[in-house]
């Protein structure tokens, strides 16, 4: 039986797109992506990143 799942992409989904990243700290999550992330998961829900 096909187990649910959600696929992530990066820019625009789990953090906010300003262009290319080319250093970490210019890396800016969307505000709530963990504690959505953690929900997901708690509901036995795949995560694909």
């Amino acid at each position: 039986m096909a187990k649910p799942a959600v696929f992530l992409d990066r820019d625009g989904v789990i953090n906010v797109d300003h262009g290319y990243v080319s250093d970490e700290h210019d890396f800016e999550y969307v505000e709530g992506v963990f504690e959505a992330t953690k929900k997901l998961q708690d509901m036995a829900i795949c995560l694909c990143w």
